[in-house]
């Protein structure tokens, strides 16, 4: 009764957390394309939006970070090893794109900045951003951090004698 009470527990926990998963990554694929969207209708219609897309960004930045190391969370991506990659490519694309927004607020808000110049800056934000990440992945290439966790994970089964 126990073993059974188990297994179904596990079940349970496992489509949670896919379910979550692909919460998570439907979130982080469309919010780039809701952030574009945004900064369109401000600059279109000169009114500044209300922004806490940084710390939504931090917060599925976590969630991503918790589902890779957590062994028991990490299944999926073994099987599945673009998963992580794609997921931190979103985030670092919205939080740049974040940043332009930012700027692009400031503009219709206070009028801090000219309007070209705050479209040149929300520019140069998203190709800093680009920048810094093609700078992390020469340093650390996906092909090696992949090899790495899944090398990682059959350590610990073995470790575990599964």
């Amino acid at each position: 009764m126990s073993d059974l009470f188990d297994k179904i527990l596990k079940l349970l926990g496992n489509l949670f957390l896919h379910a979550i998963t692909f919460f998570v990554g439907m979130l982080l694929l469309i919010a780039p394309s809701m952030t574009i969207s945004d900064i369109r209708a401000i600059l279109l219609y000169e009114i500044p939006l209300s922004s806490c897309g940084a710390a939504v960004y931090a917060l599925l930045g976590l969630c991503v970070y918790l589902m890779a190391r957590v062994p028991y969370m990490r299944n999926m991506y073994s099987k599945v090893t673009i998963l992580i990659p794609l997921l931190q490519m979103m985030i670092f694309t919205g939080l740049c794109m974040e940043f332009g927004k930012h700027f692009i607020n400031r503009w219709a808000d206070d009028a801090v900045y000219s309007k070209d110049t705050a479209v040149i800056l929300m520019i140069v934000a998203i190709i800093v951003g680009r920048i810094c990440m093609s700078v992390l992945y020469r340093m650390f290439p996906l092909s090696i951090t992949m090899r790495d966790l899944i090398q990682s994970q059959r350590v610990a089964r073995k470790n575990r004698g599964e």
